[in-house]
């Protein structure tokens, strides 16, 4: 999960176009702000490439800093098929996104990866990382039949290993080295969530 801090006046991300998507709940973060998750559209193109784009999302992440609209179009708006974005909305606006792909070979198509998490600077706290994962969890485990559910985190990220870890992932180990990050090579946990049947 990506969470920011001192958000700017650039940063506020907002989409006139809001859909429900009717197989997930709702869910209320504090001060009763609404959230709700949906599929990505073609129209919110311009705002997960200002999201994805951002400093401290490109930090926690993998994502390149000066990746183009249509690379980003390409891989969440119009991906390959096994592959899922959802967004989170909370007052008409996209505050976060979530990212994950089922694996395509036919003796280990009960696995998913989970890739990116991202919640907008304005929006940390308010509960939108966990709808994400909730929403994530229940369309990969209740309608594609996804046995083990895993993603990668940087290690020294606590706020997202507690967040993974509340919805039931268990640390599986750690990668040294394994992204380069700022310059410098950074570890990498490796976490899963198995399904309860």
């Amino acid at each position: 999960m990506i969470t920011h801090t001192k958000p700017t006046s650039q940063q506020v991300i907002s989409s006139p176009a809001i859909h429900h998507v009717p197989s997930y709940d709702t869910v209320t973060a504090p001060k009763e702000t609404p959230i709700a998750i949906r599929y990505v559209e073609p129209n919110d193109i311009h705002y997960l490439h200002e999201l994805l784009t951002h400093s401290k999302t490109v930090y926690w992440t993998s994502e390149l800093p000066y990746a183009t609209a249509a690379q980003i179009d390409q891989r969440f708006i119009q991906p390959a098929e096994g592959q899922y974005t959802l967004v989170a909305t909370c007052n008409q606006s996209i505050v976060g996104m979530l990212g994950f792909s089922v694996n395509p070979h036919p003796r280990v198509h009960h696995v998913a990866r989970i890739s990116p998490v991202v919640v907008h600077a304005n929006h940390h706290g308010k509960g939108i990382g966990s709808a994400l994962v909730k929403a994530a969890i229940d369309l990969a485990e209740q309608w594609l039949n996804v046995h083990r559910l895993e993603l990668l985190v940087y290690a020294d990220n606590e706020a997202a290993i507690a967040l993974y870890t509340k919805f039931g992932f268990v640390a599986e180990g750690i990668m040294q080295h394994y992204a380069f990050r700022a310059g410098q090579y950074a570890d990498i946990q490796i976490m899963a969530r198995l399904s309860h049947y």
